[in-house]
């Protein structure tokens, strides 16, 4: 064997083995890419699935926290309700949230010793039928000593509470009372004819 074929025989074994070496170099290389990737994967599904039952909580915590927000309607009891209370009364709920004095407008002034009590009254319908609303007829004021009261007309106020309200409809306005200033025991009563019962509020 002459020595020009030892020398290409010798390149061609080296070029194998370099061959040979880079194949499993890549090989090598690509199966630890591999796993890196997939225990990169596994690593954040674990993540994603430890961190999901904490989001769910934080949005029941959440959900929890709008759901006291909202305004709680009792029952009508022997209890008065308070002003900024609110009762559901068959569906209607009903509350009583400010009181003002009134000296009236430039034509009906309180009678001398006399003061108009503005209530400021919402009525939302939550049940399925329509219902009439009526400060004159739906409402009654009275005192300790039983005497009864009637609305009085005056411009002093900012909304009428009268109106028809649909299910699901809401109106809130104003009834303005001629009262002695020295009166006690103020009592808002509100019923429904036909309806059993009544929702009452104190007046201070």
């Amino acid at each position: 064997m002459t020595t020009r074929k030892i020398v290409i025989l010798t390149v061609a074994f080296c070029g194998l083995l370099l061959t040979a070496a880079c194949t499993n170099d890549k090989e090598q290389f690509t199966e630890t890419l591999t796993t890196t990737v997939v225990q990169n994967q596994g690593t954040e599904a674990g993540s994603e699935l430890e961190s999901k039952p904490e989001s769910e909580a934080v949005e029941k915590v959440e959900d929890s926290e709008e759901a006291s927000k909202e305004t709680v309607a009792r029952a009508p009891s022997d209890q008065p309700a308070k002003i900024g209370e609110a009762l559901n009364y068959h569906g209607m709920i009903v509350a009583v949230h400010s009181v003002r004095e009134s000296n009236g407008d430039d034509y009906l002034k309180p009678q001398e010793g006399n003061v108009l009590k503005v209530l400021d009254i919402s009525v939302e319908n939550t049940g399925d039928e329509e219902l009439v609303v009526s400060s004159a007829l739906s409402f009654s004021l009275s005192d300790d000593s039983g005497e009864m009261y009637m609305p009085v007309v005056t411009s002093d106020i900012k909304q009428s509470l009268d109106g028809k309200l649909a299910p699901g409809e809401k109106l809130q306005g104003e009834i303005p009372y001629e009262v002695s200033k020295e009166v006690k025991g103020l009592k808002l009563t509100y019923m429904i004819p036909l309806k059993d019962g009544e929702a009452v509020w104190t007046i201070e």
